[in-house]
């Protein structure tokens, strides 16, 4: 394994296939050059890995890509992140929204908000995507993240992420 062949690989599976189509072989080569941006660092696995998730999990590798890109600063990934969050596939919208848990930062509260009003999925995506972004909203001690929960709360229906809305306001409001 060499750097080369792991942004090769990368590059040529933006998205990957969806779970459905997913090989275990291809999963496993991804799963190598994870661990591979383990090892050696390099910032231009950054874009490469937030617009790599396929729909689903990857069978459980799209959850540990964080590890990669943990390794790097909140200037290294903030653009990359915030044209995650508006990418064309559900699946990387959502892994995006998960990974923004780890990087509280004002430029990202509006782009997670944008989230919480998508309605063109199915119900079960709409609500995954919007709670991902509830979540790391959660973690957003602004007092922007506020005002958006606030207005989230008076526009959405489903009890579920009201609920979870709630929770998160409460608590922001106590720390602010």
């Amino acid at each position: 394994m060499d750097t080369k062949f792991a942004l090769d690989f990368l590059q040529k599976h933006q998205p990957m296939p969806d779970d459905e189509d997913l090989s275990e072989e291809l999963i496993a080569t991804y799963n190598e050059i994870r661990e591979y941006f383990m090892r050696v660092k390099d910032k231009k696995c950054i874009k490469l890995f937030l617009n790599s998730f396929g729909y689903l999990d990857g069978f459980g590798v799209y959850q540990l890509v964080d590890s990669v890109i943990l390794q790097f600063s909140i200037e290294d990934i903030l653009d990359d992140l915030i044209d995650g969050l508006k990418s064309e596939y559900f699946s990387v919208r959502y892994w995006c929204a998960m990974i923004s848990a780890n990087y509280p930062c004002l430029e990202l509260v509006y782009s997670l908000e944008k989230l919480l009003y998508e309605n063109n999925l199915s119900p079960e995506d709409e609500f995954d995507l919007k709670s991902a972004a509830l979540i790391s909203l959660s973690m957003f001690e602004f007092p922007e993240t506020i005002k958006v929960l606030k207005s989230y709360i008076n526009k959405e229906s489903d009890e579920e992420l009201l609920s979870e809305a709630k929770t998160f306001l409460s608590e922001l409001e106590k720390m602010l």
